[in-house]
Formats: C-alpha cells, sequence, structure tokens
C-alpha cells in the first residue's frame, strides 16, 4: 500500500501512483541505447533505468522493456521493494538539469508545434 506517500483520498492517491509509475517507465525505456549498428542490442544509457529495470548488462529492447514491464506489475500487486524503486527513479529525474533546449524551449512560440 503507498498511501504512506501520497496523501488524500483513495482516487487521488491510485492516480498520482500510477503518474509515478508511468514517468519512471517512460524515463527509463527512452533511456535505453542501440549498441550496434542495428539497433538490435543495447543498454540503459542511465543507472535509474538499469535498477528499475533490474538490468544492468546489454539486452535487447524487447527484454529491457518486458523487465520494465515486469516491475509495473510487481508495483500494482503491491510491492514495497518495487514502489521504493519508482520513488528513488523520480527523485534522480527530478534532479536531473535538462539538456539544451529543453530548459528554454517551452516559451518559443515557433517552436510550439514541435511539442
Amino acid at each position: 500500500d503507498e498511501t504512506h506517500v501520497f496523501r488524500g483520498n483513495d482516487e487521488t492517491v491510485e492516480f498520482r501512483s500510477a503518474a509515478l509509475a508511468l514517468l519512471c517507465l517512460l524515463d527509463a525505456a527512452l533511456a535505453w541505447r542501440p549498441a550496434d549498428p542495428l539497433g538490435w542490442m543495447g543498454q540503459a544509457e542511465d543507472a535509474e533505468g538499469a535498477v528499475l529495470a533490474r538490468e544492468k548488462g546489454m539486452c535487447s529492447f524487447s527484454f529491457f522493456a518486458g523487465k520494465l514491464r515486469k516491475a509495473l506489475k510487481k508495483a500494482s500487486a503491491g510491492c514495497q521493494i518495487a514502489w521504493q524503486r519508482f520513488e528513488v527513479h523520480l527523485d534522480a529525474v527530478r534532479a536531473r538539469t535538462l539538456p539544451e533546449p529543453w530548459p528554454w524551449i517551452w516559451v518559443l512560440n515557433e517552436e510550439a508545434s514541435m511539442l
């Protein structure tokens, strides 16, 4: 039960938990980088994605995504360790600095269509 993390009614807690999981999973999936020219094998670019998927070496993206799916299933079943991994991942995401041009591109009208 993740109610110790979020305060509010059950629907709010459930929504926030799902949003936390979704953000972390998308970040981890986007951090996977191919190592070969064909993109068959690769690895997580950051340590947080590797911790969330529990895979730190080279693997295919489908294998990596399967590990992320397993982490989500464990968290949805109420596994406290899985939720702790999500929380650690989100804390690491919060601490990151955005690369250029992301910190200022949000305010440009001509770039609005890209976003």
